[in-house]
This record gives structure tokens, sequence and C-alpha cells, in this order.
């Protein structure tokens, strides 16, 4: 019996489950709807990526949104040759601001907003090519090649979708240096990973192919947009206008609905209507419409928000850059951008630049004397949002009080202060010299005139002596 008893325990725990079970409701069970679930992942071509762009302005604002904030405020370049060295003697160059007219001759920031666009749209994502002049020509053999350190010029930067590239060859050696290096080929032709910048949004390297931002809102897309068509035609049945009289029996159909179509159009609600006393016309009011349909809708789209990763405000299209108060949301918002940046973007920037630099024939070398040698540079990106006015007025206020306490409580003096807070008001040195004599000084004669009394009864003793008066000096 005990025997019998430890083996059903042992079959007790082979058939356990880390969870409830109830064998009356099915739940827990291979009779349970929720355990039968499996993952059904959609994959999308290209084309139908595009076409749900195309459908849904809500989808353009998800996909677009990031790729615009990111993009938007844009960097702040820095060199040691942009301004005078005292130390050194060397003069500036502006090479910070050549840089960035390098940059914007060739679209750089315009295509670089395509690619985030591209990696949030596509599986794929998309690829920046970067076509060069070298002293080698550049043939479909080359492009497999790593580029060459020394290049004349960048002569162009193209955006590529995945219509035109493909990902072959991932290597998943765990164990090799190029484990999750993909090979990537442009219409056939291998392109070295070198020559281009690929971005893709949660790439996964055993499938080849990354996560589009489509893919995963595209549910919550559905719901709104099915949503918006039933109260499209719930506006329909709102009100009806109903038309009683015994002549309606004597009308054809056509008759009839060519009458009522044109009392619908000259019924509104400054219309009259004559009627014969056997006729009666009203309106009858859906009063009972669901008075649940807003928080419907805050449910979608608040599933929506929470799918893109973005504030329910970002996602309508509001205009952005300016934080008022209780916007946390916004704020969480923007640091994922500004994290993004620094993760994705702000390689592809260096990459950029470091080929301006060394452009032989660019214009940074040409300002440079031919060598850019000893160049340092960096770049910062801009701040994404700026605090409100009324939100600063605040914050101001709240500093002008709290700088007062300090100094009637002699904790800091006024000019401690103003070193503070105040650091870039500029500061003038006490005036030493004379002050400034704005008297009118007597006149002499000209020699020539007839006498002194003539020349005064002239006004000439009113009549101011021209010469320079300045700071500081007195007319004898």
């Amino acid at each position: 019996m005990t025997e019998m008893k430890r083996k059903r325990s042992t079959r007790t725990i082979q058939h356990r489950y880390d969870g409830m079970m109830d064998t009356k409701s099915g739940r827990g069970t291979s009779k349970d709807r929720i355990t039968v679930m499996t993952a059904n992942p959609r994959r999308f071509t290209p084309t139908e990526m595009r076409q749900w762009y195309l459908a849904s302005g809500f989808i353009q604002n998800i996909v677009d949104g990031p790729a615009e904030d990111a993009t938007r405020e844009w960097i702040t370049i820095k060199t040691n040759r942009d301004d005078d060295n005292q130390e050194t003697g060397t003069k500036g160059l502006g090479i910070s601001r050549i840089i960035q007219n390098r940059m914007t001759e060739l679209g750089f920031r315009e295509k670089l907003k395509d690619l985030i666009r591209f990696s949030r749209l596509y599986n794929e994502g998309g690829i920046l090519f970067f076509g060069i002049m070298a002293n080698k020509p550049q043939v479909a053999a080359e492009l497999a090649t790593q580029m060459p350190e020394e290049i004349i010029s960048l002569d162009y930067i193209n955006v590529i979708s995945p219509d035109y590239f493909t990902i072959n060859d991932v290597n998943i050696d765990p164990l090799s240096k190029i484990y999750r290096q993909p090979k990537i080929s442009v219409q056939g032709k291998e392109v070295h990973l070198s020559r281009l910048s690929w971005m893709v949004h949660s790439y996964l390297p055993e499938e080849r192919r990354g996560v589009s931002v489509v893919e995963t809102i595209l549910d919550a897309i559905l719901a709104q947009d099915t949503s918006l068509w039933s109260v499209n035609h719930l506006v329909y049945m709102m009100g009806l206008w109903i038309f009683k009289s015994q002549k309606v029996e004597d009308l054809s159909p056509d008759k009839l609905a060519e009458f009522l179509m044109k009392m619908q159009a000259m019924i509104s609600t400054m219309s009259f209507a004559g009627i014969a006393k056997d006729e009666d016309i009203s309106r009858v009011a859906n009063m009972d419409v669901n008075s649940n349909l807003k928080q419907l809708f805050d449910f979608i789209f608040e599933n929506l928000a929470g799918l893109a990763r973005m504030p329910k405000s970002r996602i309508m299209g509001q205009s952005q850059g300016v934080i008022t108060s209780g916007q946390f949301d916004l704020l969480n918002y923007y640091d994922n951008i500004a994290k993004f940046q620094e993760l994705e973007c702000r390689q592809i920037i260096e990459r950029v630049i470091s080929m301006i630099v060394r452009e032989k024939n660019g214009p940074v070398t040409k300002a440079l004397g031919g060598s850019s040698e000893g160049l340092d540079w960096e770049f910062t990106f801009n701040s994404l949002w700026r605090i409100g006015p009324i939100e600063q007025s605040d914050i101001d206020l709240k500093h002008s009080q709290s700088d007062q306490i300090y100094i009637t409580t002699a904790v800091l003096g006024p000019e401690e202060v103003r070193e503070r807070r105040f650091k870039d008001l500029e500061q003038y040195p006490a005036w030493e010299k004379a002050p400034i004599n704005f008297k009118t000084p007597a006149l002499k004669p000209v020699e020539g005139e007839k006498d002194k009394k003539s020349f005064a009864q002239q006004g000439g003793e009113n009549q101011p002596e021209l010469g320079n008066i300045g700071p500081g000096r007195q007319t004898q």
C-alpha cells in the first residue's frame, strides 16, 4: 500500500504545472484556450509596409515622429581650429562651420532622418551608402573590399530601402570574430560594411530581420480605425427625420426617393416647412448613444501609445519642443530619443564627419593647408526640448526668492549671487577719466571781423565752436 502511494505521488510530480489548474473549467489544462495559444508573427514585404504606411495617418506619425525629433535640433560641432589660440599663436579658421556646410551640401541631415524612418518602417531597416571618389576607380569589384583610408572626396550619400538590398550569410558562430556580422548585397553586388551604415530596429541575427514598428502597433491601429469607422456610421443614426402623409402611399418608390432627397437638402436648423393638417414632420434623436465612447477611444490610444513608446500628444501630431508642467510622459519620450541619438546616430555622424575631414580635395583639408593632421573635433546633440515661458517664469521667481534669502541672511553677498546666477552679464570697470564737459564754450572773434560787438550782435556768442569735444577733453 505504501509502495502504491509512493508511485501515485511520483506521477503527480511528473504532471505538475507551475500555475493553477482546474479540471472542471479546464483552466491550466490542455482544454484551456489560453494555454493552447501560440505566437503567430507576421512578416510583411516592403511593399505591404508602404501600403499600411500610406493608409493610416497615425502610422505615419508613429514612424516619422521619432525620426523628425532625433534630427530636428541637430548637432553642435567644435574643433581646436575654430577660434584664435593665444597660447600657440594659431589662427582660427572656423572649421566647425566648414564641416556643417559640407554636411548640408551632402544633404546628410535629411538622409539620416530617412534612414531612421526606414529602420522603423521595414523589417530589414535601411542603409546609408557612401559613394566616394578615390585614387582607384570604385567599380563593382572594389565595393566588396574595405573602403580606402585616403579618399579624394565623399561624392554622395544614398538612402537605400530593403527593396534593393539583401542580408546574406549572417555569422552565427559565437566563437567567431565576426559573430552576428552579416554580408549585405545591393542589387546583387556585395558591399563591404565599411562603405555603408545599416540601421534596423530590434535586429534578430538568427531570423535575418528586425521588428517593424508597424507590425507592433498594427492591432491597435486596426482597433482605432474600426472604431472610427463605427463612429462614422453611428453619426448617421443619431437622428432621423420622419415625414407622415397619406400622399406617400400614392408616390412610386422613385418619386418618393426624389422627394425625400429634396426635403433632406432643404432641412437645416433654420428651415421652415409647410405641410397639410393631416401631415406631420418630426425628428427622432437617438440620445442613447454609447456614453462610454470616449473611454473606448482613450483605451485604444493608451494601448497604441504604449506599443509605439510615444506619448499620445505626439501620436496626435501636436507641436513639440516646449515642455509645460505635468508632461512627464513627454519628458520620458525625449529621454528615449536622446538615448537613441547616442546609441544609434552618434556612430553614423562620427563616420561622416571623419570622411569629410579626410577628403583630400575637401574644404577642410584646403582650409588647413593640405593636411588635417592635428585637427581635434567633437560634437554634441542639441537639446530636444525647452521649458515653456510660464514654467520658466516660475523657476526664475523661485531662484530670485532664494537669492534674496541668501543675501538678507548674509549667506552670500550680492556679488557672489551675481557670479553664480548671472555669469554672462557684462561688467564695466569704474570710469576713472575726467567727466565730459557739456558747457558751451565762450567763443572769440574771428580775425577779419569788424569788431567784437558786431560779431556778438550776429549771434556769435551763442554759436558753439566746431571742434573735437570728447570724453575727458575740454575745449580751451
